[in-house]
């Protein structure tokens, strides 16, 4: 088959899966994928191996594993690809169906607040992961310590319910305006004073300083989970975000 035979550069790799040529370099260099070198160059070249294997890495970063944990997974001699596949393939069908339950709330949720269907109060929560969610708790405390979670749990749940909702549509709009502004810049002052207003809005949960927050706004464009967040509200919002954030904690930083 020609897939076996040919090779392929980094620039033709990369456009192939979707990824950048950085990242490619990056798997390289820490021995995750490591590429083949032309005898008269030393330019990096891939074989079909490395692209069943990259196939591979991506699958397990679309499963939320960190490339510490791939890399132990991909390294044994005895690693059974089909085995992977199928397990794969299992963890997919099932985040499909979870995907879907999402969506149908999104759907019911939205009728609801239009005024064409009844909801009950547990529907709202239809299709969210409890295991997700002690895994968001886990990785919270393991950054920031139980302090910051349980202010955050704690202030949250002093809310009445009507409260809760007021807040989110509040955060969704606010989200929706930083979005809209997208065209001005990140550095625009009509920018910074929505950076603000997000920035004194987290100050509810738990005290978020500069540092903190600019932690916040990397992890918003790093986390896949959270930038997906984000650019359902608009393409490329998560990375203006975290631009944005750093823009503005430069300034305060400044006064």
């Amino acid at each position: 088959m020609e897939t076996v035979q040919r090779s392929y550069s980094v620039k033709e790799l990369a456009e192939m899966a979707g990824i950048s040529p950085r990242t490619l370099h990056y798997y390289d260099q820490i021995g995750l994928l490591v590429a083949e070198r032309q005898e008269e160059n030393q330019y990096r070249i891939y074989r079909h191996t490395h692209l069943l294997k990259l196939q591979q890495i991506l699958f397990f970063r679309e499963l939320d594993f960190s490339l510490e944990q791939i890399r132990e997974i991909l390294s044994p001699a005895e690693f059974d690809m089909r085995s992977a596949l199928l397990t794969h393939r299992a963890h997919l069908q099932k985040r499909r169906v979870r995907i879907d339950q999402l969506i149908a709330t999104i759907d019911k949720t939205m009728q609801f607040i239009e005024g064409e269907r009844n909801m009950s109060d547990q529907e709202l929560y239809t299709g969210f992961s409890e295991e997700k969610q002690k895994e968001y708790e886990k990785e919270v405390r393991e950054q920031y310590g139980d302090e910051p979670l349980e202010t955050s749990m704690r202030n949250w749940n002093s809310l009445s319910k009507q409260q809760q909702e007021a807040k989110i549509a509040q955060d969704h709009e606010l989200r929706r305006e930083i979005a809209d502004a997208m065209p001005l810049g990140y550095a625009d002052p009509q920018v910074m004073v929505l950076i603000r207003q997000h920035f004194t809005d987290l100050q509810f949960f738990y005290e978020v300083n500069l540092e903190r927050y600019e932690a916040l706004g990397h992890m918003y464009n790093d986390d896949p989970r959270f930038r997906a967040t984000y650019e359902t509200v608009a393409p490329g919002l998560a990375a203006f975000m975290e631009k944005a954030i750093a823009h503005f904690v430069k300034l305060e930083k400044q006064k």
